[in-house]
């Protein structure tokens, strides 16, 4: 069974932890983000322990990445207000 995606993201980015705790009640897009966030690091993980194809793996960093940089971003905006 996943891992709580946003304790995914607390153990990842402990400094923001009030931040997506509150984002966490308060942001479906967030919300959306943080699960698909975990779903590619999953899949990412076990794409490398597998021996996946080279650009499948690629594809995975690079959505891995993406979904990083929106919700930092996110979390960041958070901060801000």
């Amino acid at each position: 069974m996943a891992k709580d995606p946003h304790l995914n993201l607390i153990e990842r980015y402990p400094e923001y932890e009030a931040q997506i705790r509150s984002l966490s009640e308060s942001s479906s897009s967030f919300n959306e983000k943080a699960h698909e966030f975990s779903e590619v690091s999953e899949q990412l993980g076990e794409a490398e322990q597998s021996g996946s194809r080279p650009d499948e793996v690629d594809r995975l960093r690079r959505r891995q990445k993406a979904l990083q940089s929106e919700l930092l971003g996110l979390m960041g905006r958070q901060i801000g207000d």
